[in-house]
């Protein structure tokens, strides 16, 4: 994305689990997010920058049908980022 510069910005990033986690609505599930703000936002997993301290070859991820934090194998099919930046 940075490459291409998407949105006219060349600074993207994953986020962290913070991040990641700050925007799911626990009030909501299926997906666990505000779709006023994030419309179009499928209940899949996301996976955040941040590894699993007990082994590096894990990260967390957010399953956004629920709002959950999981970790999984780095090397696993899940696809789905959600791209983040300062935005000064």
């Amino acid at each position: 994305m940075n490459t291409q510069g998407l949105c006219g910005a060349t600074d993207w990033r994953v986020p962290t689990m913070h991040e990641l986690h700050s925007i799911t609505h626990h009030g909501r599930v299926n997906p666990a997010i505000d779709q006023v703000f994030f419309p179009n936002t499928i209940s899949g997993h996301f996976w955040s920058d941040s590894p699993w301290v007990v082994r590096s070859d894990y990260a967390w991820y957010v399953y956004f049908f629920n709002g959950i934090e999981v970790v999984n194998d780095k090397s696993s099919n899940f696809t789905t980022v959600r791209l983040v930046r300062r935005g000064d």
